[in-house]
């Protein structure tokens, strides 16, 4: 019996790729991950979200690594090659999640307050990573400017003089 025309045509959506890296960037007090191995674990997270598209990405596979992005241990870190990687691992996922952040309100604010006193400091300018710093803080700007107009519960309204 021949099938019948157009029955049980089912399109398949396409499969999303999701976030392969599964090393840890948080730690417990006391127990920090050493410089040189975090920084590689940085790089190695940079290089797989700098390929990452928009549209081919489960938004939800970096939500465990964004947490770990906006915390203090790498934001604070000591290391400024540690915060140069972490700034553009925050920002390609704000880039890939625009313009919904992966972030609460409290961890933008964090994460934007942090990043902005990294590339205004000018006694860091002659650091090896500043211009690739600079590069990635800059290009933070679009999407962080979607993320805050569609993002108004925390953000102060126009007319306010927050």
């Amino acid at each position: 019996m021949a099938p019948r025309r157009g029955a049980d045509v089912v399109a398949e959506e396409p499969q999303l790729g999701g976030l392969v890296f599964n090393e840890p960037l948080s730690w417990r007090a006391g127990k920090p991950i050493p410089t040189g191995d975090l920084l590689g674990r940085l790089d190695t997270l940079a290089s797989e979200l700098r390929e990452m598209d928009q549209e081919q990405t489960d938004k939800d596979s970096l939500t465990k690594v964004a947490k770990e992005l906006a915390g203090q241990n790498l934001l604070g870190h000591k290391d400024k090659g540690v915060r140069a990687f972490t700034a553009c691992c925050l920002v390609d996922v704000l880039k890939i999640c625009a313009p919904d952040a992966p972030f609460t309100p409290t961890q933008l604010k964090v994460c934007q307050t942090k990043l902005g006193e990294d590339i205004a400091n000018p006694e860091d300018r002659t650091y090896l990573l500043f211009s690739l710093r600079r590069y990635y803080l800059l290009s933070l700007i679009p999407p962080m400017h979607t993320i805050r107009n569609t993002n108004t519960s925390w953000c102060p309204s126009p007319k306010s003089k927050a």
